[in-house]
């Protein structure tokens, strides 16, 4: 994931071959927009505004509840809960103009 301090983005997921099957269905999810944040009640949310995606359109705009360390930037899906990501940051904490940041596994646990 790339992000402007101006909130422009490109996410880009790569599909991988489902289990090497033959026929697997490899799907293009990338996508790419404007992210805006709003800090309320001491929480910072975030609405994704999607200007090219290779899934089909949403109803709603992707909103998540964002929370940060120096290392670790994790997105829960709002108001349901039901997806978190968590993204680290590559190439250390110390302070730079650019940050590189990681999509981290469930499996195994992530540590912090």
């Amino acid at each position: 994931r790339l992000q402007a301090t101006g909130g422009l983005f490109i996410e880009l997921r790569i599909p991988e071959v489902l289990a090497r099957a033959v026929g697997a269905e490899q799907r293009e999810a990338s996508f790419c927009g404007c992210c805006r944040a709003l800090e309320t009640d001491g929480r910072v949310l975030t609405t994704q505004l999607r200007a090219v995606d290779f899934q089909p359109p949403a109803v709603d705009a992707v909103r998540c509840e964002v929370s940060f360390t120096k290392s670790v930037i994790e997105e829960t899906s709002f108001p349901d809960g039901k997806y978190v990501e968590r993204w680290k940051r590559v190439g250390g904490s110390k302070k730079v103009d650019i940050v590189a940041l990681e999509l981290q596994s469930e499996v195994p646990e992530p540590k912090n």
